[in-house]
């Protein structure tokens, strides 16, 4: 029998009527998924793929067979949020089919860096300062990161409902793989052909030519360069695996890596370099 969801409440909770969910934490890929996607439930219903990329760019919750796909990074942003938020949001959650998509903390903590310096609305309290910094930042460095994987953990390792557990490596890999698996998940499954279309679509360089040129700056900002002469501006920034080193400096690698020896579980295959979760499906997944 499902627990009870938690007395606390959040004004940024959903409703309990929303019963599908992608759970990330910022700069994690999930825009490429969530454009792909979009393709795909635009063949279903016999519409131009661009159309509908645009509607699930602007929504929250998009529909994906005619129910609501709620994306949501489970109060893992904005920095005042309390870290302890976390886990009562997705204990909230945990009854309901939820597919969190994660990526290397690595990867994650420099591109989360490029998201609030250089394409978010700057905050009249904060200067995000050099990579270094922010990467010790405990509000918003690391030790955030890893603080989220903490609760996605918990709540795959005790929530009740159907949890899918996909990573931004494996998608990377094999997006065709990837995407078959999460549309399988929700009940939208795809013929190899629409999977096919998708994954061209979902491709960097159309991903950051449509942001380089604006094509849904008109419906919302998620895929719009806030600089187009800046390439670390872009939503669309690398699409590389590994490319963390580039950013940070010896010492700063020395800090991140005694920082996921000390905080990442076990269960998610990221303490070691290189090594991302083994396998798309949790015991869950049923």
């Amino acid at each position: 029998m499902p627990a009870s969801p938690p007395k606390w409440r959040h004004n940024h909770w959903p409703a309990r009527s929303v019963e599908n969910f992608v759970v990330s934490f910022p700069k994690s890929g999930r825009t490429w998924l969530r454009v792909m996607m979009a393709v795909a439930e635009s063949q279903s219903r016999g519409v131009a793929s661009h159309e509908v990329v645009a509607e699930w760019l602007a929504e929250e919750a998009p529909r994906l067979g005619g129910k609501p796909l709620l994306f949501t990074h489970a109060l893992s942003v904005p920095a005042h949020e309390p870290v302890r938020g976390m886990d009562p949001f997705l204990e909230y959650i945990e009854d309901r089919r939820r597919l969190f998509f994660v990526r290397h903390p690595r990867d994650v903590v420099v591109s989360h860096y490029f998201q609030v310096s250089r394409r978010a609305r700057r905050q009249p309290d904060y200067e995000p300062g050099s990579i270094g910094g922010f990467v010790r930042d405990p509000d918003r460095g690391i030790d955030r990161v890893l603080a989220f994987f903490g609760a996605c953990e918990r709540s795959l390792r005790i929530g009740s409902g159907p949890a899918l557990l996909l990573a931004y490596e494996d998608l990377h890999a094999d997006p065709t793989a990837g995407l078959d698996a999460a549309l399988a998940f929700f009940g939208a499954p795809a013929s190899s052909a629409v999977l096919a279309l998708a994954v061209e679509f979902g491709r960097f360089e159309n991903m950051q030519r449509l942001e380089r040129e604006d094509d849904f700056a008109h419906d919302n900002r998620r895929l719009v360069a806030r600089d187009p002469s800046d390439p670390e501006s872009f939503k669309t920034r690398r699409g590389e695996v590994g490319g963390y080193r580039e950013y940070l400096s010896g010492d700063d690698v020395a800090y991140v890596e005694e920082r996921i020896a000390a905080l990442m579980p076990e269960t998610f295959g990221y303490r070691e370099p290189g090594l991302a979760p083994t396998t798309l499906a949790t015991p869950a997944s049923v």
